[in-house]
């Protein structure tokens, strides 16, 4: 679903300078519109990850406050009183203690998700290609399959060295691009896996856009470039029929969109 209320009238919202008018609009959309809820709550996870910085001083004192009131309490209770007198600790004291605990859990996750990156997450992720057995390839595709199902990556690009990249067809293309991500070269994957990617779209097909999809995702990943890595992700998490739609959690998810915010 297109949004049509972009960052900055999100955080317009947050800050509650629209017009009533324009609220209402943008209350309205967000009840039918999952996509603008979703970016809502990213920009405020953010906004909070950003104030957490500022309440390190806060949870320090508490914990002073904390040790400060188990001495007093060990000080002034006698030690020949059968029944020992506890000193009443204020409600406002356990109140900021659970406010403590709950931004070092909240810290605790940010930390996680900040330190998964691209390549970490590509680290992760990655699976090789496992060529399908189907019929109907041409000699020259048969002739890269041994070469890949061997590892014999570099033979690979040698064979198709004197072939223009239009000649070359979806598996082909495929193929090479998971060689390259073999032999860690993803600025080379990124070019036949663009180029398959590019030509589905301008001839109306899927030949293996499923497999163009997640690679090229991991691809992007690799290189940190996380606004194409997201729209990549989302697109695969979003289809209910893609082959690769497990092989990103939520929380990639996540992490990936994070990742587009700094």
């Amino acid at each position: 679903m297109e949004n049509r209320f972009d960052d900055q009238k999100i955080l317009d919202y947050l800050d509650g300078v629209l017009e009533e008018g324009e609220k209402r609009l943008f209350e309205n959309e967000l009840e039918n519109n999952s996509d603008l809820q979703e970016r809502l709550d990213l920009l405020l996870f953010t906004i909070n990850a950003i104030k957490l910085k500022g309440y390190k001083h806060t949870i320090r004192q508490v914990q002073q406050d904390f040790i400060q009131e188990k001495l007093e309490n060990k000080k002034f209770t006698p030690f020949a009183t059968p029944k020992l007198e506890r000193k009443k600790i204020p409600l406002l004291f356990w109140g900021k203690v659970a406010a403590a605990v709950s931004l070092l859990v909240l810290f605790g996750f940010i930390f996680y998700l900040l330190r998964t990156d691209g390549p970490s997450l590509y680290e992760g992720k990655y699976i090789s290609y496992e060529i399908a057995t189907e019929r109907g390839f041409s000699e020259q595709e048969n002739h890269l399959e041994p070469l890949f199902l061997q590892g014999e990556f570099r033979q690979m690009f040698q064979a198709i060295a004197a072939r223009d990249a239009e000649q070359l067809s979806a598996k082909e293309l495929l193929l090479l691009g998971n060689a390259a991500l073999e032999l860690d070269s993803a600025t080379a994957s990124l070019t036949y896996l663009r180029k398959l990617d590019e030509n589905n779209k301008n001839s109306g097909t899927d030949s293996f856009q499923d497999e163009a999809d997640f690679f090229l995702a991991l691809t992007y990943l690799k290189l940190k470039d996380y606004q194409a890595a997201y729209q990549l992700v989302d697109k695969i998490r979003s289809d209910e029929r893609h082959k690769y739609r497990g092989n990103f959690s939520g929380l990639d998810q996540l992490s990936i969109r994070i990742r587009t915010l700094f």
